[in-house]
């Protein structure tokens, strides 16, 4: 497509970035903050005002209907182009019981493991 694709420092200047960090949780306000203003990755106003109203919200239904507008106005931008589905792999002993996949990557292997015999 004659695009030319060079590596850059992580405040260097960019026309596109690719972002890969795992989520510490599933939820939407962790990817809408991985996209807020403050993170200096993209901003848009509407999207980041919409996050405040959603956390200073006690009212369930008015928190996710903000959060699904924040959502919306980062979709209307253009500001992020998801390109993949995210990748989940374990590498785990023989010895291990009680192992079950874990959507945010996280896996107290510690917990798992019996004493070696």
């Amino acid at each position: 497509i004659g695009v030319r694709a060079l590596r850059v420092g992580a405040k260097g200047a960019a026309d596109v970035r690719l972002l890969d960090v795992v989520a510490p949780y599933q939820g939407i306000v962790w990817y809408l903050d991985q996209l807020g203003c403050a993170r200096g990755i993209v901003c848009n106003a509407a999207a980041d005002a919409l996050v405040r109203t959603a956390r200073s919200s006690a009212d369930p239904a008015l928190r996710a209907e903000a959060l699904a507008k924040a959502e919306e106005a980062i979709v209307e931008s253009q500001t992020f182009i998801p390109i993949a589905a995210p990748v989940r792999w374990s590498l785990v002993a023989p010895r291990l019981q009680g192992y079950r996949e874990n959507g945010a990557a996280i896996h107290p292997l510690n917990r798992l493991m019996r004493a070696p015999r």
